[in-house]
């Protein structure tokens, strides 16, 4: 979860995105959701989901 945060850094990623998980296996999305954690303490919106449609509803829901 430490990794993800200092590569999205790198990359200049921050708070103006938006990065949602799709992950389908149920105990990835466990650790997954430790990355969310991680992320939002350090001020990077993520999210993990359970289908792709679920993160495409997320990640599209500010669009106008």
């Amino acid at each position: 979860g430490y990794d993800h945060a200092s590569l999205f850094r790198d990359l200049g990623i921050t708070g103006k995105y938006k990065i949602a998980w799709a992950e389908l296996n149920d105990e990835a999305r466990k650790a997954t959701r430790f990355v969310e954690d991680v992320l939002f303490n350090r001020g990077l919106p993520g999210k993990a989901f359970a289908s792709e449609e679920e993160a495409r509803e997320w990640l599209f829901s500010d669009v106008e």
